[in-house]
């Protein structure tokens, strides 16, 4: 299996999954394979990824967070649960809570569970949007979440046991703000749609729809990737504070006696004008500050590059892990290669190689540009591997270390798999 977006769609193409779902409507891919997700998540993994180190505050970024969801009265409510001394779940209270009938959402596994983390990279790699992973569990003939709506484009991925799921149009189009939101189950009229996901199907839902779940017969075990996208409106808001910075009129209060509103109107149209001019550094900023929000990418086979340093010569081939978002930041003589979870710097002089790094999925270490010499090359492609940019391709086709397709490598990227750009940021001494 080759985690990674196709494999959740098929036989659902992407082209047609983005032309006529993505943002727009819920689909359904029902598969008759059971074991189609068996290499991602079971519940033979769930002692070995708990007990971990939780988080009181279930929307911090801490590894393996876990709530406990019920429904009262109608409504979901989370409810505490216990760990020790050194915050580590109390699996006794993970059992107790499944036994009392409460849902256990599995939180952050991306940073515990290897095929998890392989499936976000892969799946960020195509749509270019960083994503959430949780695993629920829900016991038999137990409902799960009160109906709700998420401002996450969610892929619910089926494992074990049956999910039966009443979905119901939203009630405002691509929902942002607050990552959950409940519904009044009686506003809410006839489903749009009423599915029960088997174990291999997937159902995605674009943000806003009104949604929740019951289990079968069965307990129930479920996946969900959770999009979280990059809108305009979040572009917009880091055009006008760059152009803030620049311009002193926008950091200007309005007219103390605010008598000429239709005065006021032609003067921020008059400023907003101004903000194409730094409209292409408001992208390249906000793209590479994205980079930092992403979780760590737990992928083995690291530590056998630092311990085993491999012998490069000019012909060896480098292929840059999945899900990395490279983007390179040029500030005065320094220029860095930022990407998920570490960085590489060096002197103005490297700026070639790195953009051709960011740029490049493989390349061979000749291939890196002047004026790097052999000995430069080599340097930086060692501090590649190091920090865990990317891998080394043997001659045969065999790889340094596991999780890597050297195919796929080869291949061209798909126009959703490009660099993320430049940012040339002023440094902080100069704002």
């Amino acid at each position: 299996m080759r985690p990674d977006l196709t494999h959740l769609l098929d036989p659902v193409t992407t082209a047609q999954f983005f032309e006529e779902h993505w943002e727009q409507a819920p689909l359904v891919v029902r598969r008759s394979t059971p074991d189609w997700f068996a290499e991602l998540f079971s519940l033979d993994d769930f002692e070995r990824v708990l007990p971990s180190p939780v988080s009181s505050q279930p929307t911090t970024g801490l590894q393996g967070s876990i709530g406990v969801s019920t429904t009262i009265d109608g409504k979901h409510v989370e409810i505490p649960l216990n760990v020790d001394g050194h915050g580590f779940v109390s699996l006794s209270a993970a059992y107790r809570a499944l036994d009392s009938g409460h849902t256990l959402c599995l939180r952050h596994l991306r940073r515990v569970s290897e095929p998890l983390a392989t499936l976000c990279a892969r799946v960020e790699d195509d749509l270019q949007q960083p994503m959430g992973c949780n695993v629920f569990v829900t016991p038999a003939n137990i409902h799960g979440y009160s109906p709700h709506f998420d401002t996450a484009d969610t892929f619910f991925l089926q494992i074990a046991g049956a999910k039966r799921w009443r979905i119901h149009r939203p009630t405002f189009d691509l929902a942002c703000g607050s990552d959950y939101e409940h519904a009044d189950p009686t506003q809410l009229g006839e489903p749009y749609m009423d599915v029960v996901l088997e174990p291999g199907d997937t159902l995605y839902l674009p943000r806003g729809w009104i949604h929740a779940g019951a289990a079968g017969p069965e307990a129930s075990v479920h996946i969900t990737l959770g999009v979280v996208p990059l809108t305009w409106v979040q572009l917009a808001h880091q055009v006008i504070d760059l152009a803030a910075k620049r311009d002193r009129r926008l950091r200007q209060s309005l007219p103390l006696h605010r008598t000429d509103l239709p005065s006021i109107g032609e003067q921020v149209l008059d400023l907003l004008g101004d903000l194409p001019a730094v409209g292409l550094v408001a992208v390249e900023q906000l793209l590479a500050g994205r980079v930092a929000d992403l979780p760590t990418q737990l992928v083995g086979g690291r530590v056998r590059q630092v311990l085993d340093p491999p012998r490069l010569t000019d012909r060896s081939r480098l292929c840059r892990r999945p899900g990395l978002a490279p983007v390179v930041r040029v500030a005065r003589d320094q220029v860095s290669l930022h990407f998920l979870g570490s960085s590489v710097s060096g002197p103005a002089p490297t700026e070639p190689a790195l953009r051709f790094v960011a740029a490049t999925p493989a390349f061979r270490v000749g291939d890196l540009p002047a004026p790097l010499d052999a000995e430069d090359r080599f340097d930086l492609a060692r501090r590649l591997l190091v920090e865990g940019y990317c891998d080394l391709v043997e001659p045969d086709g065999a790889e340094r270390s596991s999780g890597l397709d050297s195919d796929a490598c080869f291949r061209e990227p798909s126009p959703r798999s490009e660099s993320l750009g430049v940012d040339r940021s002023t440094p902080r001494s100069d704002r």
